[in-house]
């Protein structure tokens, strides 16, 4: 849980800078959320023995398959940041990747908090951060 809410206290700091360094700040918390998710991933399916919610890795992925996912993730936000888009599309696009992904994480952390719990109160935090100043021209 704490990871989330750190990786989204760094959302803001985008809001201060220009173009370019906002469009690489997003690079880079989208890089740390896809991180986190893996790392929350291996330790949901392999340490505490739960099932995986996502039907493209399947109930039980191996490590190898949680890495290929994580790697294909990292492919899809650099080729954003880096692609031929105007700045204001890479911010927007990175910003609601970003999101989905500290939603997902926010949800993997949830579960593994509450891991044990007989009532289903591990229900995922979907993070949204409204960043309104971001998509401003």
């Amino acid at each position: 849980m704490r990871l989330a809410l750190i990786l989204c206290a760094l959302l803001p700091c985008t809001a201060f800078a220009d173009d370019t360094t906002r469009v690489k700040q997003l690079e880079y918390l989208d890089y740390a959320a896809v991180t986190a998710d893996m790392l929350t991933t291996h330790i949901a399916v392999h340490n505490l023995g739960m099932e995986e919610g996502n039907p493209l890795l399947g109930k039980h992925p191996a490590d190898g398959l949680i890495v290929a996912s994580g790697v294909a993730r990292y492919a899809i936000g650099y080729i954003v940041a880096h692609g031929n888009a105007t700045p204001r599309t890479k911010r927007i696009v990175l910003t609601v990747m970003d999101c989905v992904e500290l939603g997902v994480v926010g949800s993997n952390v949830s579960t593994i908090t509450h891991h044990g719990v007989t009532e289903p109160v591990a229900i995922g935090i979907g993070i949204t951060i409204p960043l309104a100043v971001d998509f401003w021209p």
